[in-house]
């Protein structure tokens, strides 16, 4: 059994914000029993005629099992349980996107007269966070983990852009640590307005992972 229960309003132009929650119980008469339990708002703001668009959404999460046993499946049967005894699960989750994509006149950039607006470059910003707590037994495991990344691309012609894009990933605290990045050039032709021709190239990407074993906390 269980409650569900989800909200979405409009607080202008081009603003929402929306929410959810969410709790779901199982039991069985002999065995494990299970608890799940979700909350979340989100807020999105992207007006028509803004350079700005920004997305976040915040989550809180929780999930317990009693008296499991491994190999058995829970209360509401499924694939076995892959532990034993009481375990304990809890995050708190948060993410944001922000994009800019300033807009100029076309004369601006590639001599045209017609005053329609051209979208010279688009810039943009993820940040993801997790907070995660974690009771197994008679241990407890804690982790705070970050993933950011950026991409921009700058139009050079009405069928060319350049650009780049970087991600870096830092968990445990700050002991493990992995990032990648690299250039792209992004070409698009259309044939008759109707077949689009593209071509992507993305060289230079390294990536580097300090520690290989990351816990299961800090998995984002």
């Amino acid at each position: 059994y269980g409650f569900t229960s989800a909200i979405l309003r409009r607080i202008g132009e081009g603003q929402a914000v929306a929410g959810a929650f969410s709790w779901l119980k199982a039991e069985q008469s002999v065995g494990a029993s299970t608890e799940s339990a979700a909350a979340e708002i989100s807020w999105a703001y992207r007006p028509s005629r803004s350079d700005w668009s920004l997305l976040n959404k915040l989550e809180l999460r929780h999930d317990a099992v009693r008296g499991a046993i491994s190999g058995q499946p829970g209360p509401i049967g499924g694939l076995g349980l892959t532990i034993d005894g009481d375990a304990t699960s809890r995050r708190i989750i948060n993410s944001l996107s922000v994009n800019y994509t300033p807009k100029g006149r076309d004369g601006d950039i590639l001599g045209s007269e017609d005053g329609n607006y051209f979208e010279r470059g688009e810039y943009s910003l993820f940040w993801g966070t997790r907070y995660a707590s974690e009771k197994i037994g008679a241990d407890d495991v804690t982790g705070w983990s970050n993933v950011i990344g950026g991409d921009f691309r700058f139009d050079i012609s009405s069928v060319a852009d350049i650009g780049g894009q970087a991600t870096i990933r830092i968990g445990s605290n700050g002991k493990n640590i992995a990032y990648s990045g690299g250039p792209a050039i992004t070409s698009l032709r259309l044939k008759m307005a109707i077949l689009p021709w593209a071509i992507i190239l993305s060289v230079l990407r390294t990536v580097i992972l300090k520690k290989a074993a990351i816990p299961e906390a800090d998995r984002l």
